[in-house]
């Protein structure tokens, strides 16, 4: 029996899709995951990758946008709960199993905690995230930042995805805080970018999508503690909310030009944080 569906939107991760889907089916049972990557204007082996592993769907689109995939894939997923992933994280089976419990057991939304792994980072990007990590949205039932999940009737509090950058938020702002559920003992690991350059570029874009929900009339939350908070927990990371609040003033000033710009084409991908399988 299908337990849930799997939607992976993939533009250009032949570096890390294959990873993430031995971690996935490797030992899964037959048919336990119903999996759609949906490759988005790939010019790598993304396709190509996917492709290999027995009961997998593979979209190729021809438009590089993350919104279009997520769309067209739940167009073809058939099954709930459903799990959307990025590509480039890395989660077991046994993570994702939790997460698929919590949405059976009627969960609207649910997710792994999140890890971010700054090995072989600078010091200021491991500054910056010695602060991220420890903001309420990171610590207290996130939903997003890679990986989220939804059972069938949370699906329904939306239609499409909207054309923004920022779908994580758009969907944590669907549940209020005893909505988002994660289970204890399933967590999920992001790699951080090499360099401060990078942080900036996703960081960047974050900031861009939630103004771009603030301008369609969408909340956009921030659950305590903030960088404030954190600074009063441990005033010993005061250098670290230095680096942190510098880089976040950067970031929404780029945001904001780019938005009077209308300028939304460039991701802000950060391919540093990719390392190839």
């Amino acid at each position: 029996m299908t337990r849930a569906s799997v939607v992976i939107p993939a533009h250009d991760e032949a570096a890390g899709i294959g990873r993430l889907l031995h971690r996935l089916l490797d030992t899964a049972e037959p048919g336990e995951l119903e999996v759609v990557v949906a490759a988005n204007a790939s010019t790598d082996a993304t396709v190509s990758i996917a492709s290999g592993f027995a009961g997998v769907t593979v979209l190729d689109l021809p438009v590089a946008s993350k919104i279009a995939a997520l769309n067209a894939a739940d167009e073809v997923a058939t099954v709930f709960p459903r799990i959307y992933l990025d590509a480039d994280i890395d989660l077991t089976l046994d993570s994702l199993r939790l997460v698929v419990d919590e949405l059976s057991r009627g969960a609207p939304a649910a997710a792994p905690a999140i890890v971010v792994d700054t090995r072989g980072c600078g010091p200021g990007v491991r500054a910056y995230y010695a602060v991220w990590s420890r903001l309420g949205y990171a610590r207290h039932h996130l939903v997003g930042a890679g990986v989220y999940g939804l059972s069938e009737a949370g699906r329904a509090r939306f239609g499409r995805f909207p054309d923004v950058l920022n779908d994580d938020q758009f969907v944590y702002d669907h549940f209020g805080h005893g909505e988002r559920v994660n289970p204890p003992g399933s967590t999920f690991t992001v790699r951080a970018p090499r360099t401060l350059w990078g942080v900036y570029r996703r960081g960047t874009r974050i900031a861009l999508g939630n103004m771009q929900l603030r301008r369609t009339g969408r909340p956009v939350t921030a659950p305590e503690p903030t960088w404030k908070g954190v600074l009063l927990a441990r005033p010993w990371l005061s250098p670290a909310v230095t680096v942190y609040v510098t880089m976040k003033v950067l970031m929404k000033i780029a945001a904001a030009r780019r938005l009077r710009s209308g300028s939304f084409g460039d991701w802000g991908r950060d391919d540093s944080s990719r390392v190839a399988a």
